[in-house]
């Protein structure tokens, strides 16, 4: 979204708000582009060398999220207005997981202070990443993955009964069964059903190497 046409509403740090907004648009496009062209590249080692520096340059942008973190203390709609505090998650999700910590942190907090202060649709999928970058089970089932069949499968879920009542608390809709979760897909996921428990799939070790690679620390 350009500046020009940004919606003219007031909040405390308007600059900063269009800066995330402009992070975010960059961070989608580069992803996009990238991820497209992955798809056409056959050597396992090249497509690597590509997804390193599309993390660095998301670890980048997530540097700068902390100074602006550090700047207004709280990410929320009266400091960034909804589109700004919307967009703080997405950039740390493409992050690390010291960022990923923080930024939910925040955003917890201030969900129990005023949750209508705060874009709290963003605090499912922070905490199923970390959880499972942790090693532990998700609780929104917001993250599904490929195995080498390239069957997609839900990384598995405490207390999966009760996963869309707590979904159903931050607003999100259930859990459904993905239609593309291809590299570049615009419909993630989108469903064809609700998901089973027999969804569920542990991440094998290559598995979890291959999904936390880039995410458990900086590569700054």
């Amino acid at each position: 979204m350009a500046k020009d046409k940004l919606p003219s509403i007031k909040v405390r740090f308007p600059d900063f708000r269009n800066e995330l907004l402009q992070m975010v648009e960059e961070d989608q496009k580069e992803i996009r582009e990238n991820f497209h062209a992955y798809s056409k590249i056959k050597s396992e080692s090249i497509k690597r060398r590509k997804y390193a520096l599309v993390a660095k340059n998301c670890h980048a942008r997530a540097r700068r999220l902390l100074e602006i973190l550090d700047e207004i203390k709280d990410p929320t709609i009266k400091n960034l207005g909804a589109d700004g505090s919307s967009v703080v998650p997405v950039i740390a999700l493409h992050s690390y997981l010291e960022v990923m910590k923080k930024v939910l942190s925040l955003f917890e907090a201030n969900f129990k202070k005023d949750s209508s202060n705060i874009y709290y649709q963003g605090i499912p999928p922070l905490k199923d990443r970390i959880l499972i970058l942790e090693h532990g089970k998700q609780l929104f089932g917001t993250n599904w993955s490929i195995d080498k069949d390239g069957k997609p499968f839900l990384i598995p879920v405490e207390d999966f009964p009760n996963m869309n009542y707590r979904r159903a608390k931050y607003g999100l809709e259930p859990t459904r069964r993905p239609v593309n979760l291809a590299i570049g897909a615009t419909k993630y996921p989108l469903g064809r059903g609700l998901a089973k428990v027999s969804d569920q799939k542990p991440l094998t070790k290559e598995e979890y190497d291959e999904y936390s690679r880039h995410y458990l620390k900086s590569e700054l």
